[in-house]
Order: C-alpha cells, then sequence, then structure tokens
C-alpha cells in the first residue's frame, strides 16, 4: 500500500465469566491475519479464570472483585492498553479472520473517529447513522482519550456515538461479523477450526440485522471520502445521458463526475447543467492516458473512480467501489471477473487470465486513490495503460467480487470503447 504504517489494535472484550465462550472468542482474536495486535479481557465475574485460559503475550486478563458498569469496565480495558486504535470484541459473537485488518484500515483510510457496522432500524435517516452495533465499534484511541465512554447504565456505546462529536463512517463488511454466535451454543467449544467453520457456515445462513449500504446516511457528525467519476470518451453523445442517470442515481453522498470529450464531433450537444457534472469542453486528439491524466488533474476527490457512458451500474455500485478500496487497505480495487452483456441480451462472465491477472482489474471498474495517481501517471497510451498504471505503480490491487453490480455491455454502438 502507497502508507505503510500499521498501528498497535487493542481489543476490549467485556465477558460474561463463561469459560467456553472465552475460550471461543480468544481463538477468533488468534485467527486474525492482523499483526499488531492485542486482546484485554474483562471479568467481573464470581470468579477469576485467569489460571484456564491459554495465556499469550498479546492476551490480558483482568477479573474485577466487583460488579461496575458495563462503560466502566470499558474505560479501563482501554486504559491498561497500548493501542493506537481501539476495538470493541464481544465475547458472544463472531468476527472474520480479516475483521482487524479491515476495520483498521477503514478507520486510517477514512480519517475519521469511529466506524462500526450500522444496525437496520426503521428510525428516520437523520437519526440511524447512532445505531451503530456496539460491539462492532472501531475508534483512534487518542480519540478516546478526549471523550472517554460515559459512565451510565445502559446504552453507553450510543452515548459514546451520538455526544462524542466525533466524524463517522458506517462501513458495509457485514459478512466479517456474526452477532450473539455462541447464545445458543455457551457450552461448545469451537476452538477446534473445522468444527468453527462448519458452524460458521451454518450460522450465515441466517440473515443479519446490517444494512448493506449504510454510508448512505448523513447527519451533522458523518463524513465520507469525496470522490470523483471520470468518464473519457470519443464523441460519446449517443450514451452520455445513460452515464449521467447511473451516477445520478448512486447512494453515495459525496460524488462529482467529471467527462472530458475528445474527437471531431465532441461538445456538439450541449450537456444539461448539474452541481454534480463537471466537462472539460473540446480536447484535440490526444491518448486516452493522457486524456485520463487531464482527467484526474482537475478531479475535486481523494478518490478516482472510472466510469462508462456505455456501461450499467447497480445504485450502490460506488459505495461498494469505496468500501473495498478502504476496508482493504489497498492502493486500488475494481472486479478481476465482470460480466458482459450483448446486444441480445446475452450474459458471459468474463476472467482474466490467472496467471497474468496479478495486480489487475478491470479498467472500467477502476478506483483508486488520487494520490497514487499523482506518483504514478498514466503514459501517452491509447490501449493497455490502465494495466500500464497499475503495474508500473506496484499498486497493491484488492480485487472485490460485486460482480451483480456492473454489466459491460458491448455492441451498442460502433463508438469507441475507453
Amino acid at each position: 500500500m502507497i502508507d505503510g504504517f500499521r498501528p498497535m489494535v487493542s481489543c476490549i472484550m467485556i465477558a460474561g465469566n463463561n469459560l467456553q465462550m472465552i475460550r471461543n472468542s480468544i481463538s477468533y482474536f488468534m485467527d486474525q491475519n492482523y499483526p499488531y495486535k492485542q486482546l484485554i479481557i474483562i471479568d467481573d465475574g464470581d470468579k477469576s479464570l485467569k489460571d484456564q485460559i491459554q495465556t499469550a503475550p498479546n492476551l490480558c486478563y483482568f477479573h474485577l472483585d466487583d460488579p461496575v458498569s458495563n462503560a466502566s469496565k470499558r474505560n479501563f480495558g482501554i486504559a491498561q492498553s497500548r493501542g493506537e486504535i481501539i476495538m470493541h470484541w464481544d465475547d458472544q459473537d463472531w468476527y472474520a479472520p480479516d475483521w482487524l485488518s479491515r476495520q483498521t484500515y477503514t478507520l486510517l483510510f477514512s480519517q475519521i473517529h469511529i466506524i462500526g457496522l450500522q444496525i437496520r432500524t426503521n428510525r428516520q435517516a437523520e437519526t440511524q447513522i447512532y445505531a451503530m452495533a456496539p460491539a462492532t465499534l472501531c475508534y483512534l484511541r487518542s480519540f478516546w482519550d478526549k471523550y472517554p465512554i460515559k459512565d451510565i447504565e445502559t446504552m453507553e456505546d450510543a452515548h459514546f456515538v451520538k455526544n462524542s462529536g466525533g466524524l463517522i463512517y458506517c462501513h458495509t463488511y457485514s459478512a466479517g461479523y456474526l452477532e450473539g454466535f455462541h447464545e445458543a451454543d455457551k457450552n461448545i467449544s469451537f476452538e477446534n477450526r473445522e468444527e468453527r467453520i462448519k458452524m460458521i457456515n451454518r450460522r450465515r445462513e441466517t440473515p443479519q440485522p446490517y444494512q448493506k449500504t449504510a454510508i448512505k446516511v448523513r447527519n451533522e457528525y458523518a463524513w465520507v471520502i469525496p470522490v470523483t467519476c471520470i468518464l473519457c470518451t470519443q464523441d460519446g453523445q449517443t450514451h452520455l445521458p445513460l452515464a449521467m442517470e447511473n451516477l445520478l442515481r448512486q447512494d453515495y453522498p459525496d460524488m462529482e463526475l467529471l467527462i472530458l470529450q475528445t474527437g471531431p464531433n465532441c461538445g456538439t450537444n450541449p450537456i444539461p447543467y448539474h452541481k454534480k457534472f463537471g466537462y472539460v469542453h473540446y480536447i484535440p486528439s490526444i491518448t486516452i492516458g493522457e486524456l485520463k491524466n487531464r482527467a484526474c488533474e482537475k478531479a475535486n476527490g481523494e478518490i478516482i473512480l472510472h466510469w462508462d457512458e456505455q456501461n450499467t451500474y447497480a445504485q450502490d455500485w460506488i459505495t461498494q467501489q469505496v468500501s473495498s478500496l478502504v476496508s482493504r487497505g489497498a492502493d486500488a480495487s475494481g472486479l478481476d471477473k465482470y460480466t458482459v452483456q450483448n446486444r441480445n441480451g446475452k450474459k458471459t462472465l468474463m476472467v482474466k487470465d490467472p496467471i497474468n491477472n496479478k495486480g489487475w482489474a478491470y479498467g472500467a471498474t477502476l478506483v483508486y486513490w488520487k494520490r497514487l495517481w499523482k506518483r504514478y501517471k498514466f503514459r501517452a497510451l491509447d490501449m493497455g495503460e490502465d494495466d500500464d498504471f497499475l503495474h508500473r505503480s506496484k499498486a497493491f490491487v484488492a480485487p472485490h467480487d460485486y460482480t451483480e453490480g456492473f454489466i459491460a455491455n458491448i455492441g451498442q454502438s460502433s463508438q469507441t470503447h475507453l
């Protein structure tokens, strides 16, 4: 990745004095692929379980003699931790092996204070931002230093999210978390990895109470990374209305579409004004690589996303693209396999040759940080400029699998497809 900083992460777990659940939860923690981590366990049950759980340098168990509020236990655990990032960890829940890494990268790259999954709720949109799953909260230790969790009896997590004044980001990685995983199996051991996988697969069949596109919720504390979609076209007047329509129905709140045209007939039909559209009028015949450089240079967004006038995008396409880029700590993302539809409606899944697909994503689905482009601009090529850009920059490309969100339409016209 461009920014190689990987901070220490401290997971704070309030335990319910159930030995087997603690052991299982420790197993999920040890499965995490993020290397710089520690687990702080705070238990105020009847007796200490310290001698009955495994020991490790990155495990700390504290038994409190007297019961206290969850807020007090959480604050105590954070005070004992040494991580620069704090994550909540629940002994009843399951976390995917890449949960820590995705949460960490999302927090770092979104440059906000608090992240987590948003609970599906029937409340009004402006209040939904506060309904975040407590066991998925993640925030900067430095932010907690200024705004410790208030010592109240209930809803202390919601109070922290709502009243600390922090910028909030609801990510979309609901596949990495299962709530109440142990509720029906408190005494069953899942320390055997094969048994864990079997149980996880069974539980995944039950719908989870989290929104897939929570990022669209806004209020005075919410913030998302601005995105510029660049559309580079040669005489693309015929299909520009489709490109604009696809853009305007996106649920991502901070985006713009920058349209650049080249060719002898460009600009013959004026593009309607809209605050989300930018337009660069006639550009003399230059290479596609140079055209994309012009677009990236004028982009206001911190993230660049390729857009196409012939293709079809799901309304949460930008949301999923940004979430993949941010949560993987990647330099670039996109699809490495995609659906192509011909003029007769027949659909075919296209897959890049697996031998040669290292660091590859289909150009029309490419999304990357503008700072990557500033270091490694496109070369003056009319073909293969996207592959060249990724390979020359040695970018960390993390393809996602949201294939149902994009369709490449071919055979619609004879215009050049960029």
